[in-house]
């Protein structure tokens, strides 16, 4: 099956998850958050993001998409599916994506 549209955009940032190892990624252990299954963490080469650059990397592609087509992001728009014929004229709303 062919999708030619994209009807949803959801942004999560990359978080370190308790009980791995990740090269170039130190976590920041805090002993009153034990119980917590993603740490924040630090980069230990330039290249590596944060945990608080990531956060703000998908912040900014989460603002930008709403700036630009809110109805990826916004809920009540997620209620028209373009993949049911029966939505009249809910394919006109989404952007087509040539192949």
């Amino acid at each position: 099956m062919l999708f030619r549209s994209i009807d949803t955009a959801d942004i999560f940032p990359w978080a370190y998850a308790k009980h791995t190892s990740v090269p170039g990624v130190n976590p920041i252990i805090d002993p009153g958050q034990d119980w917590s299954l993603e740490l924040p963490h630090a980069a230990a080469p330039p290249y590596v993001l944060s945990s608080e650059a990531v956060t703000e990397l998908a912040m900014s592609f989460e603002d930008l998409i709403w700036r630009e087509v809110p109805r990826f992001l916004h809920p009540t728009y997620r209620l028209v599916s373009p993949w049911l014929s029966s939505n009249s004229g809910a394919e006109s709303l989404w952007p087509k994506i040539g192949f």
